[in-house]
Parts: structure tokens; C-alpha cells; sequence
């Protein structure tokens, strides 16, 4: 179940009174399959720099906290426990990391990875410090990464280029994976208490990264992101994919309120994203939250987008009549 020994490396011994240089901080809630996986993913990290690992359990019902318990008093100098009696994130009151986990690190850079994701690159760490502490003027770096659908491993086809400016995230319906993101912990007061509370992933955190410097995008896949049941976005339905999505975007535009070109770009993504649920709706036939998510599309004014969403809804109308008739 456990190594034998941390395998991080340092340049000092571990002491809890030595400050890390990288804070990763973990998310989980009932991953009792698969938790093991990511603090061995943690620990299997070589460094040449010291770090501290802070887990945060949301009051899992399974056996997740008393396994991450377990490691803690395996290794009480890397690990930081953060064990909840009562579940945090039905409260409803924005992120988790944000609120809860960040305002606990002491490392200049902050690694998040959730509890049933993992990393698979033992020098993951090493090669996103080394590439922050060599460019001050970037915020943040992240990497590409392996999807998992039931044992099956898929690389993710990434549309960023090796630089990511604001406008790039922007025009990006998907995000980042949180799981391959290295940022300077120094940022994470940017979030503002008035947008928090309609934020509930890292989607809106990243783009105010972008905000305060470049991102940088290397092109290797180090972690494995894991598509189950019981996964925080994965877990849910293409309804509530769809109403989680457009809060974020949301709460992006209202961000951006006095920058014209950008928030002019948000909408755009904002009306893209929401009919693509729309239609995703149509095509499963739940025609009722299809029309939900066309007038949800229609929030910022009529767009270029909903006269291409009308053809494609006609051709479907058409299709459908076509293959009943058949």
C-alpha cells in the first residue's frame, strides 16, 4: 500500500520547519478506489527542492479519510491532512481549493491534483519549477494529459498553443485540466469574494492567471485525468455539465466587464457552449432542456451562433423525420 520510503529528493533533510517550495494541494470526497494512486503519484515526485502535500477530505462516507489519514502518520513531514467533519462542497459557497485548501500552503507554487486523478511523470515538479523560476513573467504552466474511460487510456488533443494568452483561454470551451497546472501561489488572492460564489472548478481561476501573466503549455502528458461515475464533473449529467459550464463563463464575463475585446470573446464562448449543450440535449432527445440551454444561449443579446444552431436544428428536425418514416 505504502513505499517503503518517500522518494522525493531533496537538497535538505525533511523538517516540518523547512518552507517547500511547491505546496500541491489535493481535493478528495469518497475515492476510496482511488486515492492510493494519487498520493503515491505524489509521492513518487523527484525533486531537488523540498514540498509539503496537503489533502483535503470532504467528509467522505467510504474510507477515504481514514486512508488518507494513514499516510499522514506514514509520512508526517510531507504530509498535511485536512480531514472534514461536514461535507463542504454541498454548502454551495464557490470553490473548495480556493476557500478552504490555498490559504493553508507555504510553497511559492501551488500543484492542485483531485483525488481520482493521478500523476504519472516522476519529474512533473521538477520541470514546471524549473521552467517558472526561469521565466518570473509567466503565472502559470500546465501539460497535456491522458484521459481515462474504464482502463482505457486516451491522449487529450490540446488546441493551445505552446503560449496562452488571455484571448486563447477565452476562446477555449473546455479549460485546463486542474491535475497539470503549476502556479505561483503568490496569484491566488486574485479571486474576488463578489464571482466566487458562482465559481466551482478551476475554469474562472485560470483565465485571472491569465490575466497577471503568460501561460505556458508543454506539450507531454503527465497526469491521467479518470472519467468514473463518481467524479465531481464526469460524475454528473450533460444537464448539469452544461449549467456548471455556463455559471463559470459567466462569472469570467462579469470579470471582464471593462475589457471589451475579451469579454466580447467570453460571450461568444458563452453562446458556443451553451447551444453545443443544446444540441447534445437535442440529439438525446430531451428536448425540453435543449429549448432550456437556447434560451439560456440568448442571456447576452441575439449572436451570429444561433442562426448556424438553426440549420443544424432544422437538418436534425428533418433527419429525425426521414429515419421514422424509414
Amino acid at each position: 500500500m505504502y513505499l517503503e520510503e518517500p522518494t522525493i529528493i531533496t537538497s535538505q533533510k525533511w523538517d516540518k520547519d523547512i518552507t517547500p517550495l511547491v505546496s500541491v494541494s489535493c481535493t478528495t470526497y469518497n475515492h476510496e478506489q482511488y486515492i492510493c494512486e494519487a498520493i503515491e503519484g505524489f509521492l513518487m515526485q523527484k525533486t531537488t527542492f523540498p514540498v509539503e502535500i496537503i489533502i483535503h477530505d470532504d467528509a467522505s462516507t467510504d474510507k477515504t479519510a481514514g486512508i488518507v489519514k494513514e499516510y499522514a502518520e506514514k509520512f508526517p513531514c510531507l504530509i498535511v491532512p485536512i480531514l472534514q467533519k461536514e461535507n463542504q462542497y454541498s454548502k454551495k459557497q464557490g470553490s473548495i481549493s480556493v476557500r478552504l485548501v490555498w490559504p493553508h500552503v507555504r510553497g511559492k507554487y501551488i500543484a492542485p491534483c483531485e483525488g481520482d486523478d493521478y500523476w504519472t511523470d516522476p519529474y512533473k515538479l521538477q520541470k514546471q519549477v524549473d521552467f517558472l523560476e526561469a521565466n518570473p513573467d509567466y503565472s502559470m504552466c500546465f501539460h497535456n494529459y491522458l484521459i481515462s474511460v474504464v482502463n482505457k487510456l486516451m491522449l487529450k488533443k490540446q488546441s493551445y498553443k505552446e503560449d496562452v494568452t488571455v484571448k486563447d483561454y477565452a476562446k477555449n470551451m473546455s479549460g485546463i485540466h486542474t491535475a497539470t497546472v503549476l502556479f505561483r501561489s503568490c496569484l491566488y488572492s486574485v479571486i474576488t469574494t463578489s464571482t466566487t460564489e458562482k465559481v466551482t472548478g478551476s475554469y474562472y481561476f485560470f483565465i485571472k492567471l491569465c490575466e497577471l501573466g503568460k501561460i505556458r503549455f508543454i506539450n507531454e502528458p503527465m497526469a491521467i485525468y479518470r472519467v468514473h461515475e463518481g467524479g465531481v464533473w464526469s460524475g454528473k449529467s450533460v444537464y448539469e455539465q452544461g449549467l456548471m459550464s455556463l455559471q463559470n463563463k459567466e462569472a469570467m464575463i462579469i470579470n471582464f466587464y471593462q475589457n471589451r475585446e475579451v469579454k466580447s470573446i467570453l460571450k461568444d464562448t458563452y453562446v458556443k457552449s451553451a447551444l453545443r449543450y443544446s444540441l447534445i440535449s437535442l440529439v438525446n432527445r430531451k428536448f425540453s432542456q435543449s429549448f432550456e440551454f437556447v434560451k439560456i444561449s440568448l442571456r447576452y443579446g441575439v449572436n451570429h451562433l444561433h442562426y448556424y444552431y438553426w440549420v443544424i436544428f432544422f437538418f436534425d428536425m428533418l433527419f429525425s423525420k426521414i429515419v421514422r418514416r424509414a
